[in-house]
């Protein structure tokens, strides 16, 4: 191209190095931590829209008092709200693809299978959209992982080169594509799974221990009570006496 941009005009191996490192560190962070990133950035996509929107609506009503209040309301529910909407629309796209593909292949240029080829892909179609909507999380999880993997594989093709340099390139992003997916989907399952409740402990009996003093007889004699005899004889004075 005489004027304008030509892509064959680009030189990569001018690159400083640095750069290639932090592509390496970007994409370590994205296959690991991918999910939580999306979640962060989609939280702060949605808190300044509706912190923005809260504000002019507060401000017309008003004033500034009044848009300031509104400003911070409406940034926590554009944070949640934008949050549902990125799951929701992460399963449109899947549900949209999963639909296109098997009208696609059904249809195969025959006018006659278009009929079924759209109610087979709608069904496709709302079954994936379904199954994405619950998988949200894993699916964002391994999609960032795979992109983490390519800007992993790209800085090592670049930081290495050579003749081996794309063998090395595939083997370090998909090593971390890998890993990072699985990771990723461990901790997420991990994260749904329900809290256990703890096991019910018995309460613990207190036992008295046995004494070790054991009680010794009584070796002295207890004196014997005494042996009441029978009454004396009474001797009255009114009876004669010899």
């Amino acid at each position: 191209m005489a004027n304008g941009f030509d892509p064959e005009n680009i030189n990569l191996a001018g690159v400083p190095d640095w750069v290639w490192l932090i592509l390496v560190i970007l994409g370590l962070l994205l296959c690991f931590f991918g999910e939580i990133i999306w979640e962060f950035m989609v939280s702060i996509l949605g808190a300044i829209i509706g912190s923005m929107i809260g504000f002019a609506v507060g401000y017309v009503f008003g004033g500034y008092l009044c848009g300031f209040g509104l400003m911070f309301l409406f940034a926590i529910i554009g944070s949640m709200l934008f949050q549902l909407l990125a799951k929701v629309a992460v399963a449109l796209i899947c549900g949209v693809l999963a639909f296109a593909g098997v009208a696609y292949l059904i249809y195969s240029g025959n006018p006659d299978n278009l009929s079924s080829a759209f109610f087979a892909g709608l069904i496709v179609g709302v079954i994936v959209f379904v199954i994405a909507l619950w998988f949200v999380e894993e699916i964002v999880g391994v999609f960032l992982a795979a992109i983490g993997g390519f800007l992993i594989g790209v800085a090592v093709y670049f930081l290495v080169g050579g003749d081996f340099a794309l063998v090395y390139a595939g083997l370090a992003g998909g090593s971390m594509f890998i890993l990072g997916a699985l990771s990723q989907v461990m901790w997420l399952r991990e994260k749904k799974r329900p809290a256990r409740a703890p096991p019910r402990r018995e309460p613990v009996r207190q036992t008295r221990p046995p004494s070790t003093q054991q009680r010794q007889p009584s070796t002295t004699r207890q004196p014997k009570p005494p042996i009441k005899g029978p009454p004396p004889p009474q001797t009255g004075s009114g009876s004669g006496g010899i």
